[in-house]
């Protein structure tokens, strides 16, 4: 007998951050809420894995060794692959002023760190219920 490999129910997400603890603290609540996680701690993993993965939401810090996350969602935006339509929210230090020029990138929402999980978590599925 075959074993079938079974999905995410709730979706595939990729978590593009340089804080170890920060992409801990995403990583377990998003895999302990029925996700699938990729995790990426630089820019240009962060697009490799975007590629290659095509994860259903892409979750995107500023502030990124190698190429910033306004490269990376630019690099995402201009390419060929089914990536390009992936949505994208920013979790960054740098201030919700920023939500603007990230739209401007393709970003769909905006979350200051520090954050409540619970309430980054609610927005995590009404985008993915809202893009499924």
């Amino acid at each position: 007998m075959g074993q079938t490999i079974s999905q995410s129910p709730k979706g595939k997400v990729l978590i593009v951050e340089d804080d170890p603890h920060t992409q801990l603290l995403l990583s377990k609540n998003l895999e302990m809420s029925g996700y699938e996680v990729f995790t990426a701690s630089d820019g240009e993993e962060g697009v490799r894995l975007a590629l290659e993965k095509i994860p259903d939401l892409i979750l995107l810090d500023l502030l990124l060794p190698r190429i910033d996350g306004w490269e990376v969602c630019r690099r995402l935006r201009d390419s060929s692959s089914a990536a390009r339509d992936v949505p994208i929210m920013i979790v960054s230090i740098i201030g919700k002023d920023n939500m603007r020029p990230a739209q401007t990138m393709g970003a769909i929402t905006f979350f200051n760190k520090p954050f409540q999980v619970n309430a980054l978590l609610n927005e995590v599925g009404k985008i993915l219920h809202h893009h499924a």
